[in-house]
C-alpha cells in the first residue's frame, strides 16, 4: 500500500477557563488533526487505522500514542481528535507529530506505514492551567517560553481623572520639563532650556484665573468683555468682578510697594490710599516724590514736606495761580529797553517801544493780557529825599502802556519799572 498525507493542517484550539468556588475547571488537552490520505495515487476511501505520536527534537516520545480506529476516509479527507495524554506542551522544545496508517480490514496484525511527520507548537501553551495551580483572581504572565498563572501586579491608582473633555489632577504636584526638580511648594513646575517656558493661546477673553479657597482673587490676560474703556487688543492684570480685595505690587517679604484698592485709589508706600494717587514716605529721610527729565531733577518733594522746582514753571494763559509774565524795563521817551523778562506761558519774546514822552513806554506781550491781572511798580536807584517814583500801566490793545513819574510833581521820570502779569 502506497499512501501519504498531503496538505496537513494542524489546528490548535484556544482555550478559555472559568473559575467557580475557587476551583479551576479542567481544559481538554486534545486538538483536531486533519489531513488528506492518498492511496496508490488516488484519494483513499473507506476505513483506516491512524496512529499519531508526539516526538520532541531529541527524538524522544512524549505522552502516549493517539490511537484512532477505525477512521472513515472519504475522497482522501479525514479528521481525528488527537490527544497524547499530557498536561501541556511546555514550550521549551520543538515537537513533531508522526503519522502511521493501515487499512482497518488488515486486522490487528496488519503493519502500520509511517507516512511522515508534522511540526507542531502549542499556542498559547495555556493548557498548563489544567493542573489546577491557578487560583481565583490570578492572571496569565508570559516568561518568554510559556504562560504561567500569577497574582496581578499591585498598581497605584492613577491620580488623573477624566470627566468628558476635562482631565483633572487632584493630589500631588506636576513637574513638566525636569523630572529631578523637587516640588516642595508649587503645584506646577515648568522647566525648559529655551527662553519660552509656556504659551497660553486662546480665543476672545483668554485669561488665567486665580482662586483661593474657592473665592476668585484675580486674573492675567483678557478677562473683561471689550467695551467702554477696555479694547479687544488690551491686556489686563486685575481683580475679578465683585472682588473687595486690593491689587498689590509686592517686593521682598510681604512688602506692598504699590496698591490699587477696589475703588481705584492708588497708593505708593501705603495700602490704604485716600486719593486717586497718594504717596507716603517712611520718615523725613526718605524722599516722597522726585521728577527727573533727561537725568536732571525738575521737581522734588522731600521727606520733611518741602518741595523744590528746578527750571521754569509754566502755565497756560487762561489758567490762574502762576505768574504768566515778568518784565523789568527802562521806560523813556526814547531808548526804552527791557532789562530782564520771563515768559511763563511759552517761548515767545516780550518787546518794548518808546512812549513818546519822559517816563513812558509800551510793553508788547506774545499774547493778549486783557483778561489777566497785573501789578506795576517803579524802581529807584536811591532812597534819598525826592527820589521816590511811582508807575502805572493801562491795557491798550492787549498790551501795557506804562508811565513812570514823580508822585510829588506828577512829571514824567525816566527809569526802571517792574511789571508782573498773573
Amino acid at each position: 500500500m502506497k499512501n501519504k498525507i498531503i496538505n496537513n493542517t494542524l489546528i490548535t484550539l484556544l482555550f478559555s477557563f472559568f473559575v467557580f468556588n475557587n476551583a479551576m475547571s479542567q481544559v481538554d488537552s486534545s486538538f483536531t488533526y486533519q489531513g488528506e490520505l492518498i492511496d496508490n495515487g488516488v484519494p483513499a476511501n473507506g476505513q483506516y487505522d491512524i496512529n499519531l505520536d508526539l516526538i520532541d527534537g531529541d527524538m524522544t516520545p512524549w505522552g502516549n500514542t493517539s490511537i484512532h480506529s477505525p477512521v472513515e476516509v472519504a475522497n482522501g479527507l479525514f479528521s481525528v481528535n488527537a490527544d497524547f495524554d499530557i498536561d501541556a506542551f511546555d514550550g521549551y522544545k520543538n515537537f513533531t507529530v508522526t503519522v502511521s496508517v493501515r487499512k482497518t480490514s488488515e486486522g490487528p496484525g496488519g503493519a502500520f506505514t509511517t507516512l511522515g511527520s508534522q511540526t507542531v507548537q502549542a499556542v498559547p501553551l495555556a493548557t498548563n492551567l489544567t493542573n489546577g495551580s491557578a487560583t481565583n483572581g490570578q492572571v496569565l504572565t508570559f516568561n518568554g517560553f510559556q504562560w504561567n498563572p500569577a497574582d496581578p501586579a499591585v498598581t497605584t491608582p492613577s491620580p488623573w481623572s477624566v470627566n468628558g473633555s476635562t482631565i483633572s489632577y487632584t493630589s500631588g504636584r506636576v513637574n513638566i520639563g525636569n523630572e529631578t526638580t523637587s516640588l516642595t511648594a508649587s503645584g506646577l513646575n515648568v522647566a525648559t532650556s529655551s527662553d519660552l517656558s509656556a504659551t497660553f493661546n486662546g480665543g476672545d477673553r483668554m485669561f488665567v484665573y486665580f482662586e483661593e479657597n474657592g473665592e476668585g482673587r484675580g486674573y492675567v490676560g483678557s478677562y473683561q468683555t471689550p467695551g467702554g474703556n477696555i479694547l479687544d487688543e488690551d491686556f489686563e492684570i486685575g481683580t475679578t468682578s465683585g472682588s473687595i480685595g486690593n491689587l498689590h505690587l509686592v517686593t521682598g517679604s510681604n512688602n506692598p510697594r504699590v496698591t490699587i484698592d477696589a475703588n481705584g485709589l492708588v497708593g505708593i508706600g501705603t495700602v490704604n490710599p485716600f486719593a486717586k494717587l497718594q504717596v507716603d514716605s517712611e520718615d523725613d529721610t526718605e524722599d516722597a516724590l522726585r521728577v527727573r527729565v533727561g537725568g536732571n531733577t525738575k521737581f522734588w518733594v522731600k521727606g520733611d514736606g518741602t518741595s523744590n522746582f528746578f527750571g521754569d514753571t509754566k502755565q497756560t494763559l487762561e489758567n490762574n495761580g502762576m505768574m504768566k509774565y515778568m518784565v523789568r524795563a527802562v521806560c523813556n521817551e526814547s531808548s526804552s529797553s527791557i532789562t530782564r523778562s520771563y515768559n511763563g506761558i511759552g517761548t515767545g519774546s516780550i518787546s518794548i517801544s518808546d512812549g513818546g514822552s519822559a517816563g513812558k513806554c509800551v510793553i508788547d506781550f506774545p499774547s493778549d493780557i486783557s483778561d489777566r491781572y497785573f501789578q506795576v511798580s517803579a524802581m529807584s536807584q536811591s532812597t534819598g529825599a525826592g527820589s521816590v517814583r511811582a508807575a502805572n500801566c493801562t491795557i491798550i490793545g492787549g498790551n501795557l502802556t506804562c508811565a513812570r513819574f514823580n508822585p510829588s510833581t506828577g512829571a514824567g521820570a525816566a527809569g526802571s519799572i517792574m511789571v508782573l502779569v498773573y
